[in-house]
């Protein structure tokens, strides 16, 4: 791979996008290796099992590869393959559903992922505490309230992309990650505690009620 792509220091998936459909086709790799991590984090967390996940993503690049023309506007690069894991999961979801029989409990759709915790960075705290503090955070969310905390605390997302990913508005997007933070503190968690824990999971967002990017 070129220099240009190894010197890059944070990945910008429109101007990869934009270069590949120019004819770069080093471009379309370097996207790939650049968002599999990530898009394979949310497709795990769906409910994909780790074959299903690799599987969806190789999928969804492929069919780019060949139909570059799915991806009209290159500001939507992120979105659109965020939610194409977000309808592999739910298709796989639906097959569960449809194999069971009529005496089987159906699945419930699910939102599930880890977090861990920099042990250096959580220097003068419990480290196993704030493990359990956030898993006790976590399971006290629906599935829908964690993968908005998911795409907002993890992959750092603003309203606008969650919206696309999630198929909700933009202000929809916002209030629902509210009723979740407000929801987290109603747990009774002490406040520094649950600030040092939010800190800890995602290191570039303000979090004292307001988080950007907005």
């Amino acid at each position: 791979m070129s220099d240009y792509y190894k010197e890059k220091a944070k990945f910008d998936a429109k101007e990869l996008w934009i270069r590949f459909v120019s004819g770069d086709r080093e471009a379309f790799s370097a996207l790939f290796t650049e968002v599999y991590p990530p898009l394979f984090r949310y497709a795990t967390a769906s409910g994909l099992s780790e074959l299903q996940a690799d599987d969806a993503i190789q999928d969804i690049f492929i069919r780019l590869l060949e139909k570059p023309g799915l991806i009209r506007n290159p500001a939507t690069v992120l979105p659109y393959l965020f939610r194409s894991i977000k309808n592999a999961s739910l298709k796989v979801y639906a097959r569960k559903v449809r194999l069971l029989s009529l005496e089987a409990a159906a699945p419930r759709a699910t939102f599930e992922f880890a977090c861990t915790i920099d042990e250096e960075a959580a220097a003068g705290f419990d480290a196993q505490k704030l493990r359990e503090e956030l898993r006790r955070m976590l399971e006290a969310l629906s599935p829908r309230q964690r993968e908005i905390v998911y795409l907002r605390l993890i992959e750092e997302m603003d309203y606008p992309t969650i919206s696309l990913v999630m198929n909700i508005t933009p202000q929809v997007a916002r209030n629902l990650f509210s009723k979740s933070l407000h929801k987290l503190r109603g747990l009774g968690l002490e406040s520094t505690l649950f600030l040092l824990v939010a800190a800890l999971v995602s290191k570039n967002l303000l979090l004292d009620g307001i988080f950007l990017p907005r």
